[in-house]
């Protein structure tokens, strides 16, 4: 559609693969490889996209100054649309029950992954932590998951802080978070130093 696009992310998997996609669709994305919390650039964008409820997996503290970076290389009146886990979904991830299964993404060899999940009541926050066991060796590995809940109102606090604001909530019907994330997330459509909610 003629427009000039970048895209972030810190994983070089995720970076080649949408690379592969790009150039298979004819497309001129530029692609970087970068922790978002460190990104910069000197140009200016007209709309800033952030999905998937990654916002959520920053700390407070972190995704306040994410929030600013991008504030700082959007347009004025730019759009943002920001998707994020709603209070709800990250809460019932805080307190689902331990469970375990075979298989899985964390290995290409056989293993058994146990997972445990923790609720943080006074920062509103929830844990995952991943054992993954290897069929062959028993040897374990350890990951975590971090999301940090937000109430609606907290979210649009944090945004003003950011000079965006949120002057529509997208639904699913508008803005499908497919069968996995039904229910789960919600898109903040934001302009900068524009009306508010």
């Amino acid at each position: 559609m003629g427009y000039a696009c970048v895209g972030v992310d810190f994983s070089p998997t995720s970076i080649e693969y949408a690379r592969r996609q790009a150039a298979g669709n004819g497309l001129e994305v530029e692609y970087v490889l970068r922790d978002i919390r460190e990104y910069r650039s000197e140009r200016q964008f007209d709309c800033i996209i952030m999905t998937f409820g990654e916002f959520n997996v920053f700390t407070r503290r972190d995704a306040a100054a994410i929030l600013g970076n991008c504030s700082g290389v959007l347009r004025e009146n730019g759009l943002f649309v920001l998707e994020t886990h709603t209070f709800e979904a990250v809460h019932a991830c805080g307190t689902a029950p331990a469970s375990w299964h075979a298989g899985g993404l964390f290995s290409d060899t056989p293993h058994i992954l146990l997972w445990e999940n923790i609720w943080d009541g006074a920062d509103a926050s929830a844990l995952t932590r991943y054992f993954v066991v290897d069929a062959a060796s028993a040897e374990v590995r350890r990951y975590s998951s971090f999301m940090q809940a937000y109430t609606a109102e907290q979210y649009r606090e944090t945004l003003h802080a950011a000079s965006l604001s949120p002057h529509e909530i997208l639904g699913e019907t508008v803005w499908p978070p497919g069968d996995y994330f039904r229910g789960k997330l919600q898109a903040f459509v934001c302009r900068k130093n524009g009306v508010s909610l």
